[in-house]
């Protein structure tokens, strides 16, 4: 009990994203929902060199280089971004508004990208890509004792984008992100999930497995009520 009251400090500001048709019909077939397990890093590590150009085409079709510099452009102070991947947040920060950056992620291979842009256009503040933390080979629960490095308390501002998907016990690993917040620190979010129409929630939930099996990506989950259970106060919600 005395770790949730101390998360409900922290401010969230969560945008959830909804799929399209275009991005929903690169996947076809009906597998059964929800029985999806997680490759974990091993997955991501050998996604890393192609991700970008898999994904960037369709980025820019559904605006979420737009999202993304709309959900950055409010990170400041020291700042932490979870599941951080191959950087595609690093264009989008505001670095006079930044302190630091720090990136970390369960993937060595997307973290090896990362860490390329960073050095090959620097932000003009600190950039630290963390490793994540050896001996889980699944990567599933990397992040947790990732994030328990750091001292409570530490960050002014920590950002996951499209992260929440691909852990195996989110409501942990919000909580971790939260612990590691300031009282009066903000915990941005940028995620999809379920849809307010139902058409929309029949196609993921009848695509759901064989996208989590390409991409490690559990595209169904209901986000604000992972969010509520994690024992979040959330301060604004927007949805596309």
């Amino acid at each position: 009990m005395r770790r949730l009251l101390a998360l409900t400090g922290v401010g969230v500001y969560a945008a959830s994203l909804y799929g399209t048709y275009r991005y929903l019909s690169l996947f076809s077939g009906a597998p059964k929902a929800h029985s999806c397990g997680h490759g974990g890093c091993g997955q991501w590590d050998a996604l890393a060199d192609s991700y970008d150009r898999e994904v960037g085409f369709d980025e820019v079709l559904m605006g979420m280089r737009l999202l993304r510099w709309w959900l950055l452009s409010r990170a400041k102070g020291d700042v932490l971004e979870v599941s951080a991947g191959t950087g595609r947040n690093l264009p989008f920060y505001a670095p006079r508004q930044l302190t630091s950056l720090t990136l970390t992620d369960s993937s060595r291979g997307m973290l090896f990208h990362a860490r390329k842009k960073a050095a090959a256009k620097p932000l003009g503040a600190a950039v630290r890509v963390a490793a994540p933390p050896r001996g889980d080979a699944s990567g599933a629960g990397a992040l947790v004792p990732a994030l328990r490095v750091y001292e409570p308390a530490t960050f002014s501002t920590v950002v996951d984008t499209f992260g929440l998907c691909s852990h195996a016990d989110p409501v942990a690993t919000l909580r971790e992100m939260a612990a590691v917040c300031k009282p009066d620190g903000q915990l941005l979010l940028l995620e999809h999930g379920r849809a307010t129409a139902e058409w929309v929630n029949e196609r993921l939930d009848g695509q759901a497995e064989r996208h989590c099996a390409k991409f490690g990506c559990q595209w169904n989950r209901p986000i604000l009520d992972i969010v509520a259970e994690a024992g979040l106060e959330v301060e604004r919600v927007s949805r596309w």
